[in-house]
């Protein structure tokens, strides 16, 4: 009888030697019970992924940066070369000087890449001069990827003032509108430029508006707007001073008032149409009229700016602009969607359009407006606005008031205030400016101007009082060469009137012409 196997190996020689022996002895059996058996087995492990997790580059060096600022961006790529997907769970750096800006890997599919971004952004507080080096971790389901960064901290440069340009020059007619002129200044260093106040040397014929209010960063600009607005005609000069926390510069200002050998250009509600007079330069007479331009209805007031005419039509709900040149006005196109319109101003860029509110628009080349908005609402009937030092005058008719705002370089009006509320006459249509004074006419008397004292730094008027004499249902006035010239709306004339230094009017002598029907808007221009 055999006895058990006790091992795989006794048990294959058995098999073995059983069958030799069945061989030759085909009927010897051996019977081993299956219990006997012993199976051995074998783990099978599967071909390894072939392929690699990349990041690359290994190594980022950045520009030298100024403490405070920002690089720009450098971008890592994740690649996955392997045939299985990969999960990122996070990408960070391990100081506040380097930081990932963007992050596009959350999972890398197999055989494809993500990219981050980033940025080296050194601290305010870290010295100029600095070698700064930083690791970027990358947490993955496959394990941890490390690219380094370096970079230097750029070495602060002082803020730099450049003032340009050096020198400004006007020239126009006084009490007509003489476009505005810029001053750039910029910081051409590495610090925070600081810019003061800017001053005037002599006086305030050339009015400015300063929009350098707060620091210039580096390779940044900001502007001041000067004007001119001489008080009589002849040479003017002054100086604009400019100072700033490193550097300051002196801007010569120069403008010639001219004596007004032009032409007044004449709005006649009554037939729609504008005509164009010749003036005499010393008496101020006007003669020579004759209609010219187009486009024009209910035309409620005019204004002539350097080569350009701008009408108010009250009856169109609409605004022309014309070319200029000689007392002709020429290629006038039409803007519509305005309501019930009663001035057009240009003033620094913008165009102003008074009719139930003020809006401030955009001229175009073609002579029509763009981009209107409304800049000043809430009054019960604005009628016509002018520019003085940096502020803008409304007149509020029905409310007998003028309105007077901060007029900003973005085309907004802010900080409205009343002012001569009931001392300029009933319903105060037109106003100007001369010499430090406000001139007023109503348009239901009583039959003067009204002369008044003006706060240049807040708009106030005061001391407000009659002067000249001949004004009927007056909108709009306007002076050069010691003349003033008065609309009147209610006898279809023009009033030419003397006017002292002072802005006092004497001596109104009324013009009229067979052109002239319900005339209403005065402008002086070439």
């Amino acid at each position: 009888m055999l006895s058990r196997p006790r091992s795989s190996k006794f048990l294959l020689a058995a098999a073995a030697a059983l069958f030799c022996l069945s061989a030759h002895a085909a009927s010897f059996t051996y019977r081993i019970p299956i219990s006997h058996l012993v199976v051995q087995t074998a783990s099978v492990t599967p071909p390894a992924s072939t392929g690699s997790v990349l990041a690359s580059p290994s190594s980022l060096s950045f520009p030298a940066t100024s403490a405070g600022q920002t690089s720009s961006p450098q971008t890592v790529t994740l690649s996955n070369s392997t045939s299985q997907a990969v999960t990122v769970s996070s990408a960070s750096f391990g100081t506040a000087n380097f930081a990932v800006s963007a992050n596009n890997c959350t999972s890398v599919p197999a055989g494809g890449n993500c990219t981050l971004q980033a940025v080296f952004s050194p601290g305010s507080a870290v010295a100029g001069g600095s070698i700064l080096t930083d690791t970027l971790t990358i947490q993955t389901s496959s394990g941890p990827y490390t690219v380094s960064a370096s970079a230097t901290v750029a070495t602060a440069t002082p803020a730099l003032a450049s003032v340009s340009p050096s020198s400004l020059t006007f020239q126009g007619y006084q009490g007509a509108t003489i476009a505005s002129q810029q001053v750039t200044i910029t910081n051409s260093g590495g610090s925070t430029l600081t810019v003061n106040a800017p001053t005037e040397t002599t006086g305030t014929n050339f009015p400015f508006v300063n929009n350098c209010t707060s620091g210039l960063a580096a390779g940044q600009s900001c502007t001041i707007s000067v004007s001119f607005n001489p008080s009589q005609t002849g040479n003017y000069s002054d100086t604009l001073a400019v100072t700033t926390s490193n550097g300051s510069a002196n801007v010569a200002l120069s403008g010639d008032s001219l004596i007004p050998t032009g032409h007044i250009f004449i709005a006649n509600y009554g037939n729609s149409t504008v005509d164009a007079c010749s003036i005499d330069a010393t008496t101020g007479a006007i003669s020579n009229c004759a209609t010219t331009g187009g486009n024009f209805t209910g035309p409620f007031d005019i204004n002539v700016s350097g080569n350009t005419a701008y009408v108010a039509n009250y009856g169109g709900n609409s605004v022309t602009l014309c070319d200029v040149s000689n007392g002709v006005l020429s290629n006038c196109a039409v803007t519509q969607g305005f309501g019930g319109v009663r001035d057009v101003y240009p003033h620094n860029g913008f165009v102003y359009v008074v009719g139930g509110d003020v809006q401030a628009c955009t001229a175009t080349s073609s002579n029509t407006l763009t981009g209107c908005s409304v800049v000043a609402g809430g009054l019960s009937t604005p009628s016509s606005i002018t520019f003085y030092n940096g502020r803008a005058y409304i007149t509020n008719t029905t409310a007998n008031e003028i309105v007077s705002c901060t007029a900003n370089s973005d085309g907004t009006l802010t900080g409205c205030i009343s002012t001569a509320s009931g001392s300029v006459g009933n319903y105060p249509e037109g106003i100007t400016f001369y010499n430090g004074k406000a001139l007023v006419v109503p348009e239901s008397g009583p039959n003067t101007a009204f002369l008044c004292t003006v706060d240049s730094s807040t708009g106030v008027f005061t001391s407000c009082g009659p002067t000249g004499s001949n004004v009927y249902n007056a909108s709009t006035l306007v002076v050069s060469n010691n003349f003033a010239y008065i609309g009147n709306y209610g006898n279809s004339t023009v009033d030419v009137c003397n006017m002292s230094s002072t802005g006092v009017l004497s001596n109104c002598a009324t013009v009229g012409n067979n052109l002239f029907s319900a005339t209403i808007g005065v402008a002086l221009g070439l």
